[in-house]
């Protein structure tokens, strides 16, 4: 829906959301990167947010393999 985003954080931080390749036939995720650093998986914590810098989505027409370890899971602890 967007090529860009910024979020603006306290002490003058700045988080940015970039998009490239996007078209309406580049519909799927091909790489990501977060502060110029690839990652492997499909999900950002709250704190990497914090820290501020750019999260960028490369787009692609064919979907890539998926892995479970690529995905954020939910814990529930009892005491």
């Amino acid at each position: 829906l967007f090529n860009e985003a910024t979020i603006q954080l306290n002490e003058g931080k700045k988080f940015t959301v970039k998009v490239k390749n996007k078209s309406d036939k580049n519909i799927y995720i091909d790489t990501v990167e977060l502060n110029g650093l690839p990652i492997n998986r499909y999900y950002i914590t709250h704190n990497e947010i914090m820290k501020g810098g750019s999260l960028v989505f490369k787009m692609s027409k064919t979907p890539k393999d998926t892995k479970a370890n690529m995905f954020p899971t939910s814990k529930i602890y009892s005491e």
